[in-house]
């Protein structure tokens, strides 16, 4: 055998090995990392990627196993990366739920646009508000509410901040809005957004006071909160 053959044919019994070892096990996924979910679990975006253990790391499409996740309402944006030679991470956005409405016997867990995350025949177990005194057109699983007033209370739910995981319930009426704590305090505040926001601030105070739940505040009126005996 000629040199220019021998140097040919180690270089090609390099490659097959190469390839030999690029479809070993070594590069089968066998870690899946989830970041940034804190209501979804990392079994169900297991679930909706369908990778399996023994597929090889580069046998599939990452932009699409990233738009099976994106179907979930749930999930506002994700970016999944390959870690060589066998991990698959995985950083989720989540929508953040703002509110519960009750309708027709299903219970729907909102975002602040009004987007709807779950339908379920029951309490979906998340500490946020139900809203109440409203209707909304349509509860379609990833459909937007068609109601401005359900979007007024959404609106008021996500402007609470953190504190909305103190309010069980926002019920609209005619010209403002009632809240009702999970100490069952029932609190006033007015329709509009730098009202709310206000509202909102002065609110933390006043329940860092253990107000009794037989007492109504009354923040309709900036600066001029009112504490009163509950009729």
């Amino acid at each position: 055998m000629s040199r220019s053959g021998a140097v040919l044919a180690i270089v090609f019994i390099g490659v097959l090995g190469l390839f030999g070892f690029f479809q070993s096990s070594y590069f089968r996924v066998s870690e899946l990392e989830v970041e940034g979910i804190k209501l979804l679990n990392p079994e169900e975006i297991r679930m909706m990627l369908l990778v399996r253990g023994d597929q090889h790391i580069y046998s599939f499409s990452v932009g699409e196993l990233e738009d099976r996740l994106r179907v979930d309402p749930r999930i506002a944006e994700v970016h999944i990366s390959r870690q060589m030679p066998n991990r698959l991470v995985v950083r989720v956005t989540e929508r953040e739920p703002v509110a519960t409405i009750i309708q027709g016997g299903v219970f729907a867990v909102l975002d602040a646009q009004g987007t709807v995350l779950s339908v379920e025949g029951q309490w979906p177990g998340v500490a946020i508000p139900v809203i109440s005194g409203v209707v909304a057109d349509t509860l379609t699983l990833g459909g937007s509410l068609g109601s401005a007033e359900v979007d007024e209370l959404l609106k008021c739910a996500e402007l609470l901040g953190d504190l909305r995981y103190r309010i069980s319930e926002i019920v609209r009426e005619e010209e403002h809005i009632v809240l009702y704590t999970t100490e069952g305090v029932q609190v006033m505040v007015p329709l509009a957004t730098d009202g709310i926001r206000h509202a909102a601030s002065v609110l933390v105070n006043i329940l860092e006071e253990d107000i009794d739940s037989s007492y109504t505040v009354d923040l309709r009126v900036p600066d001029r909160p009112v504490i009163r005996p509950s009729k």
